[in-house]
């Protein structure tokens, strides 16, 4: 959830010709995908803010009540980001520009069919392939939303995933940190990715890496200098 649409286009899409977009709303699409995804909350998801307005207007709680605008970047509620990439740095096998994003493109296609078997919770916004940094990389940004009892669409994470039929890892134990629903679907979109890859002739390293603390960009750029 720290991903932001001004980064993706590194600020500068028309001078950078490294960089490609995929954008999904097509029917919201203004020419940016800022604008486009603020579209796409406000035709989505406008009832049910209008409705979490009037709720804490009634209680008196004004200090709550947000813009749409506010609702599109707060934690809380902002699209999720995911970066995907084949390789780092050090490989020296990395895919080409042209099989980098028909990589990407099957991937999506197969997370745009998985939604549509399972509800349409998963909402992909837009992808952004940068090829203007050492290793190709995508960054894809999405909501996930769910139906109420009234059938109106609202933003939540947990509750889509429930909706959507995907299972906690461990049944037996509460929702949290360590057992929720994201790491399964994490899971089997790395699955996916991991087959893509294969059939495109790119070897994957299946062992997973141990956890490691997310550094900043200033953070990660200090530690290589160093």
């Amino acid at each position: 959830k720290e991903g932001t649409t001004t980064h993706n286009l590194h600020g500068h899409l028309a001078e950078n010709s490294r960089i490609a977009v995929i954008d999904f709303c097509k029917q919201y699409a203004t020419g940016d995908i800022t604008a486009t995804e603020m579209a796409y909350y406000k035709s989505t998801f406008g009832d049910w803010l209008q409705r979490q307005t009037e709720k804490y207007k009634k209680k008196g709680n004004k200090k709550r009540v947000k813009t749409m605008a506010e609702i599109h970047t707060s934690k809380r509620y902002r699209p999720t980001e995911t970066i995907i990439q084949y390789g780092n740095v050090k490989s020296a096998h990395k895919p080409t520009e042209k099989d980098f994003c028909d990589m990407i493109w099957e991937l999506e296609q197969k997370k745009l069919e998985w939604s549509q078997q399972h509800g349409g919770n998963l909402v992909l916004l837009n992808c952004t392939l940068h090829f203007d940094e050492t290793t190709p990389h995508a960054h894809e940004r999405a909501i996930w939303r769910y139906k109420d009892e009234n059938g109106m669409w609202c933003i939540g994470q947990e509750k889509a995933m429930e909706q959507a039929g995907i299972p906690l890892p461990d049944p037996a134990k509460p929702v949290g940190k360590y057992n929720n629903r994201c790491m399964q679907f994490t899971a089997i979109c790395r699955g996916w990715w991991q087959d893509i890859c294969e059939a495109h002739g790119y070897e994957v390293d299946k062992e997973l890496l141990p956890p490691r603390r997310h550094k900043s960009v200033k953070d990660y750029q200090y530690d290589c200098n160093r």
